[in-house]
């Protein structure tokens, strides 16, 4: 049977992506509508430690490569999406 991990920290997920080289931002290729559909996506989702929904969306980029997380603001945890 697998076992849970533990929901990682906003923290965690954001030393991660800039040790990869990663900064907050928005690469210039992407789209006021892509930017739009995933702030839509961040809100929908529920967070995974403590459950509360409309999780926020926070851009990514390395210049090039775009990634987002989706973090909750009454616990601080976060997910790639």
């Amino acid at each position: 049977m697998p076992t849970a991990t533990k929901p990682a920290s906003l923290r965690e997920l954001h030393a991660a992506l800039t040790a990869d080289g990663f900064t907050p931002g928005i690469p210039g290729r992407v789209t006021g509508d892509t930017r739009a559909t995933d702030r839509c996506l961040c809100r929908r989702l529920r967070c995974p430690r403590c459950r509360a929904r409309a999780l926020t969306y926070r851009p990514y980029t390395d210049g090039q490569r775009y990634r987002v997380l989706a973090c909750c603001r009454t616990c601080n945890a976060a997910e790639e999406v």
